[in-house]
């Protein structure tokens, strides 16, 4: 039996890191990587696009830390070569950003399940 989704309930959000824009459209859309905090819970790795003033957004995907890590794999057995080739060109249509600093991921939750503020990594605000 299929799920029933209450759609009367308003969806909260908060950008907690703005990661990178993967590219623009003519209408000015951005699609967007970015750390979200979804319901007042911890923040997840999201991939979707905004509008501008970043009030409006298009269906996306959200990863969990698990997740995230596994894609990231994934991306670098199947892309690793062709990016150490190309990491010095600049790409026009990818914002580039600065290398990450250790730990700058810890905001994910390492659980791969939605634990709200359950677990101890969950349990700090973020």
């Amino acid at each position: 039996m299929p799920r029933q989704i209450n759609r009367t309930q308003e969806i909260r959000f908060n950008i907690a890191q703005h990661m990178g824009v993967l590219g623009k459209s003519q209408t000015g859309w951005t699609k967007e990587v970015n750390l979200v905090e979804w319901n007042d819970k911890p923040s997840k790795l999201d991939i979707r696009d905004w509008d501008p003033e970043h009030e409006h957004m298009s269906r996306g995907i959200t990863l969990r830390r698990g997740e995230t890590l596994a894609l990231l794999e994934i991306l670098l057995r199947h892309f690793g070569k062709e990016l150490a080739a190309n990491r010095t060109e600049a790409k026009p249509e990818v914002e580039q950003q600065p290398e990450h600093e250790p730990g700058e991921f810890e905001d994910l939750c390492a659980e791969d399940e939605d634990c709200g503020s359950e677990c101890e990594c969950c349990s700090d605000s973020i």
